[in-house]
């Protein structure tokens, strides 16, 4: 049985059982970015010509098991190379097929690029697979 999160940490329990685990599921998740990145608040970099800026992008969940420990790193690149590489993370799990948003800051870019609409954005997502709650035994509140 999955217990709430508590600061952070997600608890396991197991009835009368002496040895217990939280043991990922055996269907590791592919969870994908999907969509654009929206940036906003954007202000000047520590180089002139650039700036770094909050993000928010969508991804999905598409199986073939529920993740958890969801987390990533996005990147921008220019024709110069990488301008920026930020790592976030999720806070919650995701069952097949549920989407949900991402977000950070602190993301480098190129203002002359922006503009232009030159740059390129690369989100790669890792998660860990967990047991998906079934109709009968839902997720506890906290989900």
């Amino acid at each position: 049985m999955r217990l709430p999160r508590l600061f952070g940490f997600t608890l396991c329990a197991a009835a009368f059982v002496a040895a217990m685990s939280c043991a990922p599921a055996s269907n590791n998740p592919t969870v994908m970015a999907t969509g654009g990145l929206t940036l906003s608040g954007c202000t000047a970099g520590v180089n002139p010509g650039y700036e770094t800026c909050s993000f928010m992008g969508s991804m999905t969940n598409n199986g073939p098991g529920c993740a958890d420990n969801i987390h990533g790193t996005t990147t921008t690149t220019d024709s110069t190379g990488t301008v920026g590489s930020v790592s976030w993370t999720f806070d919650g799990e995701l069952a097949v097929g549920e989407a949900a948003l991402y977000e950070g800051s602190g993301l480098g870019e190129n203002i002359s690029l922006v503009n232009n609409d030159d740059a390129t954005y690369h989100t790669t997502i890792s998660a860990t697979g967990v047991t998906c709650p079934s109709p009968t035994n839902p997720s506890p509140v906290g989900r």
